[in-house]
């Protein structure tokens, strides 16, 4: 696997872990990241892996507490292309 995704984030204002993203070990594509809430609505979703999540949905402040993700991505495995799937939970602390 080459996607390290954090299990928290802090977007408090301070820059420091201030977005959920993952960060890529390999070169990957076909990418798309989907955060959800605990009753499994869809807060965001990107097909950049350079865009991370804030924490909002539409420009309100979600409140402490887990969310759940998805990503979808291609890599090269030994001159192979090979799909994978994350499926986690991150946690927001403010």
């Amino acid at each position: 696997e080459c996607l390290y995704t954090p299990n928290a984030f802090t977007p408090t204002g301070d820059g420091i872990y201030a977005l959920f993203q993952p960060f890529p070990g390999c070169e990957i594509n076909n990418y798309r990241q989907l955060v959800f809430d605990r009753w499994g609505n869809l807060l965001f979703e990107s097909n950049d892996p350079a865009r991370g999540w804030d924490g909002t949905f539409k420009t309100k402040k979600m409140d402490t507490g887990s969310f759940v993700f998805a990503i979808e991505y291609m890599y090269n495995n030994n001159g192979q292309a090979k799909r994978q799937t994350k499926r986690g939970v991150i946690n927001l602390l403010r």
